[in-house]
């Protein structure tokens, strides 16, 4: 069987690019109501000492192992009602400690039963992405790394071999992106007849992607008369999410931390009004001063490619993360980002979900996020654990309304001082930016010269010529920091009125040779804005 592409959230097409699917609404009376079925838990977000909550030895040296000495506020209000086999919904911001606040109590429980495995997985967990997956997989074998405990990871963009013979042959804990695991659901190859517990992790997540529909699918094959713990986490709770959540859970408990659907308090919100253009050169000369590790989001898989290109020949080690990389590259990337070997990641919304790194401490939002949900999961992945971060957003003029609805819904304070950190370091882009009421979409894509191989017939070039030579073979680099180039007139040789310069300097020298062209004396002319008749580069 061929391995089933993921599949993206669902994109389209506006005025200005990417169509801004409408953000969920903080609150509605079908929330409310649907928040009323749930017992709702005061959590008590005391840190707790892991000796004092891991009973098992040789767990509690995996937590040791992995320099885990007291709880986030998440892992202590839900230890217990997790390890007491309760349904749960969690709503947490990201980065606090979800997925050791269910693996933890979970893993303990199956290590005092002692029990034998029976051919099928004791714990089922569905993560919305790749990355989120085999982070998930690899801390299940650090915390059980003491024990007997095995884990398999089932994700698409490998082949489906290797994953049927780890189900086969019988693990404790199988983690699985939803659609490569319908597709083992399909063929016959997994089973759960023996599963004790199912978890949605960033259920949120999964559901902006399209993936419920496989996540109902998966639930209704598991063994109807087998009791089961369920447990959501999630960081934003959607009507949808907490419909189901009622459906398929027994008495379901619910613990609130924080403001739902908002960013940690812990990140310091910054932003950058920018031509489109000017983007990738303020990037470059950030992230030269920048220090630590800095993760980039684009909004596109093209463009994540493009950036990380551009970043790379400016010397810049960068590398790009996106779906349609294979999975080999995709490890890669987040390996050599882990490692220190890349400074730079490059990432799409889906792609980067999931990513659990610690020492990033700066967010770049290459360009502003779809909705204010998907900001909060963009910045999320800074300011983990209560650790503190920053995220930028470069918003170009088309994006400054959506910027501002963001920033409105969150309390934030932006576009005060735009522009301010490179112009104190004296390190400002070339030309002023036009101002944002009236800045033309259409000349932000810098023109590239064309230049023309002298004809043998052409007299020697004048100074003047050589001058304008000169200028039209400079660097690409210099021609991309100037913000109007394609729109004023041309006073360097390109225009109409070098044009004529050079026509009016031929007459006067006269023929040079019988080879003379036929017509005012001149050669064909390249086209005055210097590009194609279609306008690209």
């Amino acid at each position: 069987m061929s391995p089933r592409p993921e599949r993206s959230a669902r994109t389209g097409r506006s005025r200005s690019g990417p169509r801004r699917p409408p953000a969920r609404p903080q609150a509605t009376a079908r929330n409310a109501e649907l928040l009323a079925k749930f017992e709702t838990l005061t959590p008590n977000i005391e840190p707790r000492r892991f000796t004092d909550l891991i009973t098992v030895p040789e767990l509690l040296m995996g937590v040791d192992d992995r320099r885990f000495e007291q709880t986030t506020p998440v892992q202590s209000a839900v230890f217990d009602t997790v390890a007491a086999g309760h349904d749960l919904v969690a709503c947490a911001e990201t980065g606090t400690g979800k997925t050791a606040a269910f693996l933890l109590p979970l893993m303990q429980r199956l290590l005092r039963a002692n029990a034998e495995r029976e051919g099928s997985a004791r714990i089922l967990v569905l993560a919305p992405t790749r990355e989120l997956a085999v982070q998930i997989e690899d801390d299940v074998q650090g915390f059980g790394y003491h024990t007997s405990m095995r884990c398999a990871a089932v994700f698409g963009g490998v082949g489906m071999d290797g994953q049927e013979q780890a189900l086969k042959a019988g693990v404790d804990v199988v983690v699985a992106t939803p659609g490569r695991l319908m597709d083992h659901l399909r063929a016959g190859i997994a089973a759960f007849t023996g599963l004790d517990v199912l978890v949605l992790d960033e259920a949120d997540r999964m559901l902006d992607m399209g993936f419920w529909p496989d996540v109902k699918f998966i639930v209704s094959q598991l063994p109807p008369g087998r009791p089961r713990q369920t447990l959501l986490f999630s960081a934003t709770m959607p009507e949808e999410v907490m419909g189901f959540a009622l459906e398929i859970m027994q008495s379901p408990r619910l613990v609130q931390l924080g403001i739902r659907n908002a960013p940690a308090t812990t990140i310091t919100h910054k932003a950058e009004l920018l031509g489109r253009h000017e983007k990738t050169a303020w990037l470059s000369r950030f992230l030269r001063r920048a220090p630590g590790p800095t993760l980039v989001f684009s909004s596109t898989k093209r463009g994540a490619d493009r950036l990380a290109r551009d970043l790379q020949s400016q010397g810049i080690r960068a590398a790009a993360l996106h779906a349609d990389r294979t999975q080999a590259d995709r490890l890669r990337a987040v390996e050599g980002f882990k490692s220190g070997t890349h400074r730079v990641l490059v990432a799409t919304d889906i792609a980067a979900r999931g990513l659990d790194i610690d020492a990033i401490e700066t967010v770049v939002n290459f360009e502003v996020p779809f909705n204010r949900e998907g900001y909060v999961h963009r910045v999320g992945r800074a300011g983990r654990a209560g650790s503190t971060g920053t995220a930028i957003t470069l918003v170009s003029p088309d994006e400054r309304h959506d910027m501002e609805e963001i920033a409105d819904a969150f309390g934030l304070v932006l576009f005060e001082d735009a522009h301010a950190e490179l112009v104190e370091a004296g390190e400002a882009i070339d030309g002023a930016l036009p101002p944002v009421e009236t800045a033309s979409v259409a000349a932000e894509r810098p023109r590239r010269p064309r230049t023309r191989r002298p004809r043998a017939s052409e007299p020697a070039a004048t100074p003047a010529v050589a001058d304008v030579a000169s200028e039209a073979t400079s660097s690409p680099q210099e021609s991309e920091t100037t913000d109007t180039a394609a729109d004023t007139p041309a006073e360097d040789g390109t225009g109409d009125a070098a044009r004529k310069r050079r026509r009016r300097r031929r007459r006067r020298s006269g023929p040079k040779s019988d080879e003379t062209v036929e017509g005012d004396g001149s050669p064909p002319e390249a086209t005055g804005n210097g590009s194609d008749e279609s306008g690209e580069p």
